[in-house]
């Protein structure tokens, strides 16, 4: 993980505000999704059911797969 993806994470979190880390499984490419972000996000009923549950997991999008943690 990307030093500056675990700072925005950990700043997150210590706010207590929502945010996933999105990992590409094919690529390994990683993104953070925070606050706002959430809802206009290609991934956002997946995000939204991952903050709900508190879980991380593994989703598809558009043929793609993704872990969301």
């Amino acid at each position: 993980m990307q030093f500056d993806l675990l700072k925005g994470l950990n700043v997150a979190r210590a706010a207590r505000r929502a945010a996933v880390l999105v990992t590409e499984i094919a690529d390994g490419a990683q993104r953070l999704v925070q606050g706002d972000a959430l809802s206009g996000d290609a991934l956002a009923p997946q995000l939204d059911a991952a903050l709900r549950a508190g879980k991380s997991g593994m989703v598809e999008h558009a043929g793609q797969h993704f872990f969301l943690t």
